[in-house]
């Protein structure tokens, strides 16, 4: 049985045109808090560093520090049924991990760790590396 040719359809050209919601861009020109005490822009910092900002909290839904924290490449985070979350990078993790808020060490996990919204945050600075040098000893990572 010989197949019957089909007729080619050709559909009308459409062009499809719509501006951004809003705008964003990668903060990597801003000042950064860790990493350096020079004010280096985060292209600067002879470091890992990540910046996790409110925008990017809202545009990904990161509801809580610990998603935010999450966000950032190389980190995890998490909670237990009723305990208090932890942080953990390359497999370390507990007092291995500085927790900071706003400049200051946070000495306890009770302290540093409660479950945060992140609505209260403006940003989060992952600094990963040596960080003892800048901020004590023991800190291989700094959320």
């Amino acid at each position: 049985m010989a197949a019957v040719a089909q007729p080619v359809v050709q559909l009308d050209r459409v062009d499809v045109i719509s501006e951004k919601e809003k705008t964003f861009s990668l903060p990597i020109d801003a000042p950064v808090g860790t990493g350096s005490r020079l004010s280096l822009t985060l292209r600067e910092v002879p470091a890992s560093v990540s910046v996790i900002a409110q925008e990017v909290m809202q545009a990904r839904g990161l509801r809580t520090a610990v998603e935010a924290v999450e966000a950032a490449v190389g980190m995890t985070g998490g909670t237990q049924f009723g305990s208090i979350p932890t942080y953990s990078t390359h497999g370390f993790g507990g007092n291995n991990v500085t927790v900071l808020r706003d400049g200051i060490r946070q000495n306890t996990a009770s302290q540093s760790s409660r479950t945060i919204d992140a609505f209260l945050l403006d940003r989060i600075e992952v600094l990963k590396g040596p960080a003892s040098l800048m901020f004590g000893e023991g800190a291989v990572g700094e959320p």
